[in-house]
């Protein structure tokens, strides 16, 4: 499948279901774009992400990521 994004010639290979996980899947991270990042297989701007991890690291005293889990929570590490 070929997709033309802005001034970028994207292909995407269909692997049909013979194929437990895409081997050409964008790694969460990745740069999609300006000011985007890759996130679960859609390009989302980085900026709401950010401000995110801005919010939850301030509760978790700057170590990372709040998560909630049942009442109690965990903080992980977000690099960006």
């Amino acid at each position: 499948i070929y997709a033309f994004v802005r001034d970028k010639v994207c292909i995407t290979v269909d692997f049909g279901s013979s194929v437990k996980e895409d081997p050409l899947r964008v790694a969460n991270g990745a740069t999609c774009d300006l000011d985007r990042i890759c996130l679960n297989g859609v390009c989302v701007e980085s900026r709401f992400l950010r401000d995110q991890s801005k919010t939850c690291s301030s509760k978790c005293h700057g170590n990372g990521k709040q998560i909630r889990r049942q009442h109690l929570h965990v903080c992980q590490q977000i690099n960006f």
